[in-house]
């Protein structure tokens, strides 16, 4: 069988199997607002209701499409999605990755916040770090032998509110935090105690009565699990990649992709294969013999973009319509 005949059996089963497949578990919330909407693309359904005080701009941190704005301290008015299974099987591991772009406001404004921040209760949060212009973390677990309350993580990295697209990763994994800014990390502990379970809604772009984050957010993923340090780097180098220009929900298909060790991944006109023997570091896109590839291991195990021939693009192009919202904007 010819490479042509080749490329042609393949895309048409990937066909089939985006159509047939369900995305994985972990990634549980992912907000493009490329449809103007709070629709969820990670295929849970954990859509969140915009509230008035919320609109959808075309200023965007890469690609095209829209981001997301909140311009009003009203706290009913910000995005909410509403408990579920999902967000309350959120305990020992979580990661957050999004783009932001404000100027300091109030001090401790919200930008995120999942549970009730009251004595005793467990909550995860992110607001601005008091009156600087960085980000904090909030972790709060149940006070006394098995807890802690009101423990600020994360305090530290690059300003983020200077009016420019900036994006954040944090994990948090059993007492092990980490946190990305535009690729660069910082880390450290915090007492997990018995974990951040809560039956309450999420919040984005604020909350805590009044104190709602004024300024723009983009491409917001959530995951149940932590990701690797390879993986949160990846989030911010495909999406900074001129030729790629990926979003969160892309970047799962090739995290997906790397952990069968098999197999395609479509994204627009591009097709993914797992390969090894790559150089970089972590996280890293690398150029091999004209393709780009991902680096996620620190081993050389990644992926790797092998362009269909022009005859095949719209057979590609078909299979990949076949996964809806799940793509991120790609290059003109």
């Amino acid at each position: 069988m010819n490479s042509r005949h080749c490329i042609l059996s393949v895309l048409a089963g990937v066909l089939l199997l985006s159509l047939a497949c369900p995305l994985q578990a972990d990634l549980i919330g992912y907000y493009s607002f490329d449809a103007a909407n709070g629709t969820d693309g990670s295929g849970t359904g954990n859509d969140a209701a915009v509230g008035s005080s919320i609109t959808f701009e075309v200023d965007v941190p890469f690609g095209t499409g829209f981001s997301g704005r909140n311009y009003a301290k009203t706290s009913t008015n910000v995005m909410t999605v509403p408990t579920s299974s999902e967000l309350q099987g959120i305990n020992d591991e979580l990661t957050i990755s999004f783009w932001m772009k404000a100027t300091p406001g109030e001090n401790w404004v919200r930008i995120f916040q999942h549970g009730p921040e009251s004595d005793g209760s467990s909550t995860w949060l992110i607001d601005r770090n008091s009156n600087t212009t960085t980000t904090n973390m909030r972790v709060d677990t149940h006070v006394g032998s098995v807890g802690q309350f009101n423990q600020n993580i994360a305090t530290g990295g690059a300003n983020t509110f200077d009016g420019k697209w900036h994006h954040l990763v944090y994990t948090i994994d059993s007492g092990v935090w980490r946190k990305f800014v535009d690729s660069a990390a910082t880390n450290g502990a915090y007492n997990h105690g018995s974990g951040f379970y809560t039956t309450r809604p999420l919040y984005m772009f604020g909350r805590n009565n009044t104190g709602e984050y004024i300024g723009m957010l983009d491409d917001i993923a959530v995951w149940d699990e932590a990701l690797t340090v390879g993986e949160s780097l990846a989030l911010y180098n495909l999406a900074m990649h001129p030729e790629l220009a990926y979003g969160a929900g892309s970047a799962q298909k090739l995290f997906d992709l790397y952990a069968a060790g098999t197999g395609t991944a479509y994204i627009g006109e591009d097709v993914w294969t797992p390969v090894t023997g790559l150089s970089g570091s972590a996280g890293d896109v690398v150029t091999v013999g004209g393709s780009l590839a991902l680096n996620l291991d620190g081993d050389g195990g990644g992926v790797i973009n092998i362009v269909p021939e022009p005859a095949t693009m719209s057979l590609a192009f078909l299979a990949c319509g076949a996964l809806g919202g799940y793509i991120r904007r790609r290059r003109r």
